[in-house]
């Protein structure tokens, strides 16, 4: 006997367990035999994001709408759905899909029922309500929405994966992106010792803060040369010790960098590491000398950033005092 691998390419008409199809094989001489290989035919759905509606939000102001185009390569034999991670969804909350069409939306609640390696998952049954993939009705191709409220603790450019699964199918998943911002809040801000000082001394600026989710990065105070004694440095602290740092060390004064460019000293949060505003409020001291010659209002401006976050800007009420100079 003598050993031949044939190879044959072809386009089967459907997705699943094929065993049916007859491949003869004869040779002069000899008779023709037939075998019906095994084998299953798995589809694929190709994904297209059409619309992300809003594509950038404050955090925690309400639902984003996702509008996809979902093509098959088959018709879907069954089972058909897409699954989305509950913890990318805001507590308590409902995700819904539904058919994109000229009329007014008919959206359908996905379930919390499935769970993959501990993880739950909302999921979106589309057969149970009539959506399906069908060559021979013209359904190949569908175009679905979602409507989400992303979870409390994203804050950034985000993404939120959607797998689409079907019976004989490839999972596939689309991953929609975007953003959400956050804001922060000034509580109370106080001068130390007093909110008048003598000309050449140095005063500490306490701010109270909170913010509407935890940051994630870029936390940056500043302050313009234009408003400090030349060349006198800028120090920061947190005023009642944070998170995982020993209350020493968070407690220590840490300088801020001059920044040539901005004219303003940068004081850092992630200098410390761990740190990030909360809801629960942080307190952060600002320790610098004010620009001698201006005797009066204090002029000078502190800002505050984070990366996807509301900056802000603040005046004070500090007074500087002139003093009779020998």
């Amino acid at each position: 006997p003598t050993a031949t691998d044939v190879f044959l390419s072809f386009v089967p008409p459907e997705v699943g367990p094929y065993s049916t199809l007859p491949i003869t094989f004869s040779e002069v001489n000899t008779q023709p035999f037939t075998v019906y290989p095994a084998f299953l035919v798995l589809g694929r759905f190709t994904l297209t994001q059409i619309k992300v509606t809003p594509t950038s939000m404050l955090h925690g102001s309400g639902n984003v709408t996702i509008i996809l185009n979902i093509t098959a390569s088959a018709t879907t034999p069954g089972s058909e759905l897409c699954i989305i991670p509950a913890p990318n969804i805001a507590a308590g909350s409902v995700v819904y899909w539904f058919p994109v069409t000229s009329g007014t939306p008919s959206y359908t609640a996905c379930s919390t029922v499935v769970y993959v390696d501990g993880i739950p998952y909302y999921v979106c049954n589309f057969r149970s309500y009539g959506v399906t993939w069908n060559s021979t009705q013209g359904t190949l191709s569908q175009i679905l929405g979602f409507l989400l409220a992303p979870s409390d603790d994203m804050v950034g450019s985000k993404a939120i994966p959607i797998q689409f699964q079907a019976e004989n199918f490839l999972n596939t998943t689309i991953s929609p992106n975007f953003t959400i911002i956050a804001e922060a809040f000034v509580i109370q801000d106080e001068l130390l010792p007093l909110s008048a000082i003598p000309a050449y001394s140095n005063v500490t600026l306490r701010y109270a803060m909170r913010s509407t989710a935890n940051s994630v990065g870029g936390e940056t105070f500043a302050l313009d040369f234009s408003a400090l004694q030349p060349s006198s440095p800028v120090f920061w602290k947190f005023a009642t010790g944070y998170g995982n740092q020993s209350s020493l060390a968070a407690k220590q004064w840490i300088p801020c960098q001059p920044n040539y460019g901005l004219q303003r000293y940068l004081c850092y949060m992630p200098d410390v590491i761990g740190a990030y505003l909360n809801a629960s409020g942080i307190k952060v001291d600002l320790n610098f000398i004010p620009l001698p010659s201006t005797v009066g209002p204090w002029p000078g401006i502190i800002h505050f950033n984070a990366t996807a976050f509301v900056g802000w800007t603040r005046t004070t009420n500090l007074t500087v005092l002139g003093v009779l100079l020998d």
